[in-house]
């Protein structure tokens, strides 16, 4: 395990302080509701299945036994839930929402909606789409499985081929040094391909991962003029609100 610069530490704790503050999740009551962001996230997960095993929801949110146990006890005494014992293994319990318990959900759900909605509406088209690639990258570097997102590859669209260029520029510049010799390069490339490939035996691919760029595959054919090849990175996926339990 790398060793972790402490500025690095604390710029990870303020960023977490700031967002959620941001997002209001300190508040008493989340949402202006009587459920904390625990509680809440409890009601998310229950309203995304007709029941849950009542162990598998427990090892879901990683939460203490007795801990989740008082939450569902208050639950069902407010009418939000019901248990039962499970048709297949009768030493297991499953437990779901009633329709009170589904539109406590609802309003949750709503409200939380109408927030990140709100707080995205004061940012630029551009801007939004930074932040949401920022959380993006936030999760794919930090969740558990960092391989697993699927990848879709698609034609190029405008202003693709610039981003091409850009990323190289950058990526280069960082890992190696380079200057701005090599972007003006790597523009020849892309411009000489995209004035003069040949349909019928050249093509390019974006490859995408969430809502961002991830890389760019182009295959051309053996001529003498360069054919391009790019790689670089990043990612992206919204923005979580409630139901993404920031703390």
């Amino acid at each position: 395990m790398l060793d972790v610069a402490p500025e690095r530490v604390a710029e990870v704790r303020a960023f977490s302080r700031f967002y959620t503050d941001l997002i209001g999740v300190l508040r008493e009551g989340l949402l202006r509701t009587p459920y904390t962001l625990t509680q809440a996230r409890v009601i998310y997960e229950l309203a995304q299945q007709k029941s849950c095993d009542l162990a598998f929801l427990r090892r879901s949110l990683d939460i203490d036994a007795g801990y989740l146990s008082r939450i569902l006890a208050r639950f069902e005494a407010d009418g939000l839930l019901t248990r039962a014992r499970s048709s297949t293994d009768g030493r297991r319990q499953v437990v779901g929402l009633t329709p009170s318990g589904m539109t406590a959900f609802h309003t949750l759900d709503s409200r939380s909606a109408k927030e990140i909605a709100d707080l995205l509406s004061r940012l630029t088209e551009e801007e939004q789409g930074r932040l949401v690639t920022a959380m993006g990258t936030i999760r794919s570097l930090l969740g558990e499985d960092r391989t697993s997102e699927p990848f879709v590859l698609r034609p190029p669209e405008p202003g693709d081929f610039g981003w091409v260029v850009h990323r190289h520029g950058v990526l280069y510049a960082e890992e190696y040094g380079w200057d701005e010799t090599f972007e003006s390069l790597v523009a020849r490339i892309v411009a000489d391909f995209i004035d003069h490939r040949d349909p019928k035996r050249e093509a390019a691919w974006m490859s995408r991962r969430w809502t961002a760029n991830a890389s760019d595959a182009s295959s051309a054919s053996r001529r003498k003029r360069p054919s391009p090849s790019f790689e670089s990175s990043s990612s992206s996926p919204a923005p979580g609100g409630w139901e993404s339990g920031a703390a």
